[in-house]
């Protein structure tokens, strides 16, 4: 059975993406690289209750409202991504896990990628996460 894992973006009203400095360790997934929160689905987890539990492991933080945005096959695992929305600063979250937290545009994101700073995953994730904020934003009254 394939690993399931989750991955978590938040997203501040300018539109900017908080995201995650792994550590720089040949152990770690994404090692060194910005990516979003997130990690492993633990046995009778949901992919909701992993997205809530890795948050409050890594940063601390609870957002009060979840949306699904995408889900694709890996050859080693199951990915579910979400997002949500908050207006927490960066600098007042707390890292437990990783090196830093730092919102970006999705102009940003990009230029991570170009740098080698990122994945090609990443970029995929937030094309689709773009698309889907501006959705969102749209039906839940938040322009």
């Amino acid at each position: 059975m394939k690993k399931i894992t989750v991955g978590v973006f938040l997203v501040n009203p300018e539109n900017q993406v908080l995201l995650h400095l792994r550590d720089n360790k040949p152990t770690v997934f994404m090692g060194g690289m910005w990516t979003g929160l997130g990690g492993s689905i633990e046995d009778n987890e949901t992919a909701e209750e992993a997205v809530f539990r890795e948050l409050m492991e890594e940063i601390s933080y609870r957002p009060k409202e979840l949306y699904y945005l995408i889900g694709y096959l890996q050859p080693d695992r199951v990915v579910h991504i979400y997002f949500s929305f908050t207006d927490v600063a960066s600098n007042s979250l707390i890292l437990n896990e990783g090196v830093a937290l730092q919102y970006y545009s999705f102009e940003e994101i990009e230029k991570l990628y170009e740098e080698g700073k990122t994945n090609k995953d990443i970029i995929n994730q937030a094309k689709i996460l773009k698309q889907e904020v501006l959705k969102k934003r749209i039906e839940l009254g938040r322009l």
